[in-house]
């Protein structure tokens, strides 16, 4: 090799931002693992099904993507990288002696920690623009003011964060012959000291004693423009080194706590809107605290550490069964105190006269939904009854029932909704529907012009997931204290509060009602029934809510029940009516509905045995189950009454699987990916064959109108945060050609 080229080589090896960066792969781990699921991110390789790049992408605040956003979202990049140069000089910088030589050592340190730091910003920037073009059409002038505002948050925070660190942070000439006040120590910062004197001497141990080896730094940054040779530091007594680098120990502490204090600070304002920081902001600020947590961990315990925080975990998982540690998430409008049996007294034949009783009191409404349908010029024409099964699928399905069904409702000229008997499904796809149900309803009473316009979508469309992450971020995962008040019980505020909070205030809390205030209306056949069906944790059974009484549907065959192990489901009013299940609050029936692991907690019921509630997308993500049983209860009445049903299924477009030879790990894996990933595909089979069993069953014809929701476009994400484009396609797919023509079929069924 050339000399000079030998040299070039060597000055770009032994400077010290090089060196830094390669001693991460080698000793920072942890840190380099946070960083991955930043880039990742970004990128858009990992969490694109649940949304995850739009959250840092283009933050919202106060419903809206703009300078202040992304002005709070730099601000918390800033206190993570803060974080990150923390961690890593606490972790290594002793493996680097020659910076004791320099003034300010920490902010020296930093200034040369920049590589990483600085890919993710220009990685960052890029993404972030093309996606505020390209994905949320925000105008290019715009974009650039976003991104300036993020780089100025971002800038603020450093400073803010240096400024600090200079007037704590001493050099070796300022700390030379400063001695330890030890003996007015009490006894707990004794054994502090005790520890921190261990890992002092450790370090001491592993530092090397003069810029020689592999590890020797021959240049440095001095300043944002200055490179410097590095000094020589084999003068200066090891001891004195040391000091130096271990005074950063209480800085760390204080700093961390200070995020501590600003996270908890946020989580008792969580109702205010304006302390509602942007989701990112909340995520990257908890990474922020976890990071400095773990490096105090490491750094006190070594090869210990690993070890140490599974047994924290372990103690944690231990006192999380005692009530002061158990916050598990309350079903709102249910009384807690009551912790009587779920486990009834009734005989068999008794719990079959309470199938009998509501079987009869539901032919009522069916009597009602026929006498609103029957043609005036011509009696003898039955009506068709349409039922409405719609698929889960967060916020996506939630906004495509809503347009699709509002939609087919105007161009039938109302007849739809007048026909629906019945509408079930999961998750999202409820909640767009119930949403639906409610406008139609007060539309009815007069108390709105109109139940389908742009601007009842566009609240349905607004963000639910930044307050459920803000609320993760800054309360699930400390103490909770925070409490409201509904039906004169109080509950734990929490994510799944924030979810219901949002979801209300987007709809101007036209949802917010106990169960009870829609048995009238339909009981009367003003508005459809409406059967909500979460799954059990517990044994996989439905748990089937509904302000009528519906007991029947609880067992799989009423008119040929002979056995007791032919009740299938739990029926809410009959389990809970001790527990005040009238009073249920039907957002929080909704949430059940759509509690998505992890994303929304899991629901604890009151009452002895504890059951514990999840989406109804784990045991039918179609709502297809519930429907035929309702059909197949009354298929006698439906035969002689109507003159066929419509079932009308919501759903997304299904795609094909691509069998492509994958790599040795994902043949590995791919059993288990599959079985998981074809769930959906599995229940579809199953509603099929149900289906084909129930056709056979009824005179009347059974007529299937499926809407699908287009994936021709790139798809779109499992998440309850949209961006803009994604929005507009949802809409766009009802214009699909076969959506078109599945309208012009259900509008000649209804004529």
């Amino acid at each position: 090799m050339l000399p000079g080229l030998k040299k070039f080589f060597k000055n770009i090896i032994y400077f010290f931002p090089v060196q830094l960066f390669f001693s991460h792969f080698k000793r920072n781990q942890f840190l380099l693992f946070i960083w991955l699921i930043l880039f990742g991110c970004i990128s858009r390789i990992i969490l694109i099904k649940h949304g995850g790049p739009s959250l840092l992408l283009a933050p919202e605040y106060l419903d809206t993507i703009d300078i202040w956003s992304f002005l709070i979202l730099g601000i918390a990049f800033g206190s993570f990288v803060i974080a990150f140069n923390i961690s890593s000089y606490i972790l290594g910088a002793h493996h680097f002696p020659f910076i004791v030589t320099l003034s300010r050592p920490f902010y020296k340190y930093s200034l040369n920690n920049f590589i990483i730091p600085l890919i993710f910003l220009v990685f960052y920037i890029y993404h972030s623009y093309d996606f505020q073009i390209n994905y949320e059409e925000i105008g290019k002038k715009y974009v650039i003011y976003n991104l300036l505002s993020f780089m100025a948050g971002f800038i603020l925070f450093l400073f803010i964060a240096f400024s600090y660190f200079f007037s704590t942070n001493k050099d070796m000439f300022r700390m030379f012959g400063i001695s330890r006040k030890e003996d007015n120590k009490k006894t707990l910062a004794k054994r502090i000291k005790t520890i921190l004197d261990k890992e002092f001497n450790r370090k001491m141990a592993d530092s090397p004693p003069n810029n020689m080896g592999p590890r020797r730094i021959e240049t440095y940054l001095s300043s944002l423009v200055r490179i410097r040779k590095a000094r020589d530091f084999i003068h200066y007594p090891q001891l004195m080194i040391q000091k130096v680098l271990q005074q950063n120990h209480i800085n760390v502490a204080l700093f961390a706590i200070g995020i501590i204090i600003i996270l908890v600070t946020l989580g008792l304002f969580m109702d205010n809107m304006y302390f509602m920081i942007p989701a990112a902001a909340s995520l990257i600020l908890l990474m922020t605290v976890f990071i400095l947590l773990f490096s105090a961990i490491h750094s006190l315990l070594k090869e210990w550490s690993v070890i140490f925080i599974i047994l924290i975990l372990i103690v944690i998982n231990t006192l999380s069964k005692h009530s002061f540690t158990n916050y598990q998430d309350s079903a709102y409008g249910l009384d807690y105190s009551n912790n009587d049996s779920l486990i009834s007294d009734k005989t068999y034949d008794e719990l079959l006269s309470d199938c009998r009783i509501d079987f009869d009191s539901t032919l009522y409404i069916l009597n009602k939904w026929k006498s609103k349908n029957i043609n005036k010029k011509n009696r003898r024409k039955l009506p068709k009854m349409v039922i409405i099964s719609t698929s889960g699928g967060a916020m996506k399905a939630s906004i495509w029932t809503y347009y699709v069904l509002a939609y087919a409702d105007s161009v039938t000229d109302g007849e739809l909704l007048k026909h629906t008997q019945l509408i079930t499904g999961a998750s999202g796809g409820m909640i767009g529907a119930c949403y639906l149900r409610e406008l139609y309803l007060l539309y009815q009473q007069g108390e709105t012009d109109s139940y389908f316009n742009d601007t009842l979508v566009t609240n349905l469309s607004k963000d639910i997931l930044n307050p459920m992450a803000f609320s993760m971020a800054v309360n699930d995962w400390f103490f909770r204290f925070k409490k409201f008040e509904y039906n004169n019980y109080e509950y734990y505020k929490d994510r799944a509060y924030a979810f219901e909070n949002k979801l209300n205030r987007n709809t101007n809390y036209i949802l917010d009602k106990p169960l009870h205030e829609y048995r009238i209306p339909e009981k009367e056949s003003i508005i459809p029934m409406a059967i909500i069906s979460p799954t059990i944790v517990n044994d996989g059974r439905l748990l089937l809510i509904s302000p009528q009484d519906i007991s029947y549907l609880m067992i799989n065959r009423y008119t040929e029940l002979n056995r007791e192990d032919d009740i299938m489901n739990v029926e809410f009013n009959s389990m809970y009516r001790d527990f005040g299940s009238e009073n249920l609050r039907f957002t929080t029936a909704l949430r059940m509905n759509a509690t998505y692991p992890y994303v929304s907690p899991v629901v604890a019921l009151p009452g002895e045995p504890r059951l514990y509630i999840m989406d109804a997308g784990i045991h039918d993500n179609y709502g297809v189950t519930t429907s035929l049983k309702f059909i197949y209860s009354f298929r006698e009445w439906i035969n002689i009454n109507t003159s066929g049903i419509i079932f009308i299924r919501i759903i997304e477009e299904k795609t094909g699987q691509k069998q492509e030879k994958g790599t040795l790990f994902e043949q590995i894996l791919k059993p288990a990916e599959k079985i998981y990933g074809n769930l959906l595909n599995m229940q579809n089979i199953n509603n099929e064959r149900f289906i084909e069993i129930a056709k056979d069953r009824f005179k009347t014809k059974i007529e299937f109108i499926t809407f699908e929701l287009s994936r021709e476009q790139e798809k779109i994400s499992l998440s309850w945060h949209l961006n803009k484009k994604e929005k507009a396609a949802i809409l766009n797919s009802v214009h699909t050609k076969t959506n078109q023509a599945q309208l012009e079929k259900l509008k000649k069924l209804l004529e």
